[in-house]
């Protein structure tokens, strides 16, 4: 069969070229390679269907030469291969047929070359009826996408090399997962992620019987994490109500995974997104009621013992996606970052950051208050310890599905497994703050925002007046979803809005300076700063200094009275060495000070003619500028005025 392709790889030409002819008169698309290297190559990047691969690659004349076997062990593991060789061992056909992870051995057969090319034929007739079940008379009705379009979704380098045979591969997915149809219907995808989408799939039978599904396709190792998680981490009878494991196929680059949907119609289905703004509040509700009550709670209730305080931190650190390598200064640069681009899109009118508190105006706040905030960058990201079961791990608008009949499913088992029950609701609250702000209205949703953080408790809903209707309904949503998780989750307010705090920074976290973002997506950031920083006024966040005047907050300030120094909010302890040289640079604030004058007059000290350079003083000096400076590689306060002294300024600049 033309469709069928082989690899045919062996170090002998003469072989090579008349199997290969054999195998074309057979009907079969046959590849060629004289080499382990160009093997590896075609089974890595091209649309290989079954590998036909000699033993010995490299030197037949070296017993100990197993180079295509090495090959079938280690590359395109689901891809079924036959070893060819004219001297078989034992040992050699059983580290051949061992069965692997994909319950498919390194090699399907053992093929005796000296049984000649009906043989080797015959090899492979029987390796395709098992392995290659593929059904090529089916029919692909593409809708809302082509198979190209799909492609550049999962990974956008596909479509520089090799592209129709990665057309091609995706349709074998189709072809295998889809063997019983003869025709199956593609929808636009219900989901985008990276590496992989998730299509709504109608196939039928040749009775004309329809089945409907949800396909996951995606980057190889993607959708096989994927898989891996559904198989484990599923709870009991969960599939017989939402979503059951069909099929799954792997190739040599990407793979697809076929999900039966268990109850619903797929034309009666949307994200959680969609119906959101299309279904009114009272049937968004109701799908809310039916994911936790119905659909998680088949997950949450499988509970798990508290995990040591290293796995805590290992699962947030790995949920959220946690920037290993960001010190403070790298998050204090990311958020003014986003406030310097959000006045430059007009969503802030101002926008000032110390290390205490942020200071801003919201160009639609009708009395143009401006917010004083603490800095959320004081708080501790790291939530604390709370009830863990098995979670799905990636609840938001467009992993929830919905119906307006009130059912729920939910779909991408990526992050499935054993976590904090609160993972599953407050990942949806973040995603109604921060996703679906169609047209933004900072100043309402700032209000809503201090408005729940007000609230006494987690399932207590305040009133907030005026509220534009779109505010209004995430009002209600957040209300009832954060009720759910007092009861189901048993949540006390505190732990719930320090796990979406943590949520929220976490998203801060993706925002790229170097990127210029359109304004609706940009108003996501800058509401996760305002969330942030409301969400650090919790009784957990350090208080803010109420006496430290605008001088310690915005720049270097000293208190005499206490002998502290206070640099944009921080409290900076110092040595009497220290403070008596900062005390004199500071009252003579923007001066340039002498060497010979600090030695003498600030440390009463004999200065030394022989030693201009004073390393007693230089020791000094950059001791204090380690620990007054935000940055040291930076410096913003202490300067060096080479040749002659230092001058201390007091204003950040």
């Amino acid at each position: 069969m033309a469709q069928i392709t082989i690899l045919l790889c062996d170090n002998n030409q003469d072989f090579l070229k008349i199997c290969g002819e054999f195998l074309e008169t057979q009907g079969y698309h046959v590849r060629r390679a004289a080499s382990p290297e160009e093997a590896v190559d075609l089974l890595e990047n091209g649309r290989i269907h079954l590998a036909i691969l000699d033993l010995r690659l490299v030197n037949d004349a070296d017993e100990k030469d197993r180079s295509g076997l090495q090959i079938a062990q280690q590359y395109a593991r689901s891809i079924p291969k036959l070893i060819l060789t004219r001297f078989p061992t034992y040992q050699d056909v059983v580290e051949a047929l061992r069965l692997d992870q994909y319950q498919l051995p390194p090699a399907v057969d053992f093929v005796d070359k000296r049984q000649g090319f009906q043989h080797i034929l015959e090899s492979v007739q029987a390796a395709e009826a098992k392995y290659l079940p593929l059904n090529w008379e089916l029919r692909l009705n593409w809708q809302g996408n082509s198979a190209l379009q799909i492609l550049a979704e999962v990974e956008p380098a596909l479509l520089q090399a090799g592209l129709v045979d990665h057309q091609e591969e995706l349709q074998d997915h189709f072809r295998f997962l889809f063997a019983h149809c003869e025709q199956v219907t593609i929808g636009a995808p219900l989901l985008r992620q990276p590496g992989a989408v998730a299509l709504p799939v109608v196939g039928f039978n040749p009775a004309g019987v329809e089945g409907q599904y949800v396909v996951v396709v995606g980057r190889a190792e993607v959708v096989t994490e994927e898989v891996s998680h559904f198989e484990t981490a599923v709870p009991p009878n969960y599939s017989a109500r939402f979503l059951a494991l069909r099929a799954m196929h792997r190739g040599a680059r990407l793979a697809a995974a076929a999900y039966t949907l268990s109850s619903g119609r797929l034309e009666e289905i949307d994200s959680l997104r969609q119906a959101y703004w299309r279904y009114p509040v009272t049937a968004v509700l109701n799908l809310i009621d039916h994911l936790y009550q119905n659909n998680l709670s088949h997950w949450h209730n499988a509970a798990r013992p508290l995990p040591d305080e290293a796995a805590h931190s290992a699962f947030y650190r790995r949920w959220l996606a946690w920037p290993e390598e960001a010190s403070p200064e790298w998050w204090q640069n990311q958020l003014r970052a986003i406030g310097e681009q959000a006045q430059r899109a007009h969503l802030l009118d101002t926008f000032h950051l110390t290390a205490v508190q942020l200071t801003c105006r919201l160009p639609d706040d009708p009395v143009g208050e401006l917010l004083v905030l603490p800095n959320p960058l004081r708080q501790s990201w790291l939530p604390p310890l709370t009830t863990w079961g098995l979670i799905h791990g990636r609840i938001d608008l467009d992993r929830t599905l919905g119906s307006v009949r009130g059912q729920s499913w939910v779909i991408d088992f990526s992050q499935a497994g054993p976590g904090p029950l609160l993972a599953d609701y407050v990942s949806l609250e973040a995603s109604l703050r921060l996703d679906i702000n169609d047209a933004p209205d900072l100043w309402s949703w700032h209000r809503l925002n201090e408005a729940l953080s007000r609230a006494e408790a987690l399932d207590s809903l305040p009133e907030v007046a005026n509220l534009p209707a779109a505010v209004d309904k995430a009002r209600q949503v957040i209300g009832h979803l954060r009720c759910w998780a007092a009861v189901q989750a048993r949540a006390e307010k505190a732990e719930y809005e320090q796990v979406l705090f943590a949520c929220t920074l976490a998203r801060l976290a993706a925002f790229d300076p170097t990127q210029r973002y359109p304004r609706q997506a940009l108003a996501s950031f800058v509401q996760g700063v305002l969330l942030t920083a409301v969400l650090a006024t919790a009784p957990s966040a350090p208080p803010l200094t109420a006496e430290l005047p605008a001088a310690g907050l915005e720049g270097l300030w000293i208190d005499r009275d206490n002998k502290v120094v206070w640099v944009e909010g921080r409290r900076i302890e110092l040595t009497p060495q220290d403070f008596d040289i900062i005390t004199y640079l500071y009252e003579r604030a923007g001066q340039l000070c002498e060497r010979k004058a600090i030695v003498e007059e600030a440390l009463g000290e004999t200065y030394d003619e022989f030693d201009p350079e004073q390393s007693r003083l230089n020791s000094a000096m950059s001791r204090l500028r380690q620990k007054i400076e935000p940055d040291p590689r930076q410096v913003r306060y202490l300067l060096t005025v080479r040749g002659h002294g230092y001058r201390l300024l007091t204003e950040a600049p």
